[in-house]
């Protein structure tokens, strides 16, 4: 197998908060036009995985972007900056929050509430290529639910977007990045790539096991050119074991 590996970046909202699940839209811009200045593409995490699947490998020079929830900003801020560079992105979305907000939980520090996408910038994000996926229907932490509710949070989000699209979703992504084997093996009956927020490139990981690096670790330019490279990678392995031993100590 190829040693391709390839970055699935994970946004949330573009906004100049500066909370822990924000991106600037004007840091945003310049990342992607750096992108498209080194000759890569942004491209779906379903398009990337059509073409593991069929070559055995990731593409090159290709990075997946995604977005987390289905902030109404990536609309407003991000689009227009894809469209502009022929870049498509996968949105997962929160189903039960589109038209509404972010008020699945208490927001972050200093982000407040946010309006999501509404149901017609869904449409409008479906009509120029991008990918729109389930994140579940209520943002919950599937740790914390039953078998029957988990099963509900998947089938009613994907349902959803299935009846609205005409095709059946084949990417998701954990809340919170939360999951154990039961979950793994429900999410793998209805989805073929499943993303988690392991901090790390894609390599050989299972379709349904999917790192990602979460952009509000990538600072400047110099850092998003590194990430690109594969020369951030001992970065990313430090951030996530200080993350891990930082939730051993929540959790003890």
């Amino acid at each position: 197998m190829s040693e391709v590996a390839i970055p699935i970046l994970m946004y949330h909202s573009l906004d100049d908060s500066g909370s822990v699940v924000s991106v600037s839209p004007d840091f945003f811009a310049q990342q992607m036009q750096r992108l498209a200045e080194r000759g890569w593409r942004g491209i779906t995490l379903k398009e990337a995985g059509e073409i593991h699947e069929a070559k055995g490998h990731w593409p090159e020079k290709s990075v997946v972007i995604t977005f987390d929830d289905g902030f109404a900003n990536v609309h407003s801020q991000g689009a227009a900056v894809l469209k502009s560079l022929g870049f498509t992105a996968t949105v997962f979305l929160v189903t039960g929050h589109i038209d509404g907000s972010n008020d699945w939980a208490s927001p972050p520090p200093s982000l407040g509430k946010l309006p999501m996408l509404s149901w017609s910038q869904v449409d409008q994000l479906h009509g120029d290529g991008h990918e729109l996926a389930p994140h579940t229907v209520s943002h919950p932490s599937l740790l914390e639910l039953s078998e029957d509710e988990v099963a509900r949070e998947l089938l009613v989000s994907c349902d959803e977007l299935s009846h609205r699209f005409g095709d059946k979703p084949k990417s998701f992504a954990y809340p919170f990045g939360s999951y154990n084997p039961s979950i793994e093996a429900a999410t793998q009956k209805k989805f073929l790539y499943v993303c988690t927020t392991i901090l790390r490139r894609a390599q050989h990981e299972p379709l349904h096991a999917l790192p990602r690096v979460d952009m509000y670790y990538i600072r400047s330019l110099d850092m998003f050119d590194k990430l690109i490279d594969g020369t951030l990678d001992s970065y990313l392995t430090m951030r996530r074991w200080a993350r891990k031993f930082k939730s051993t100590l929540t959790t003890s």
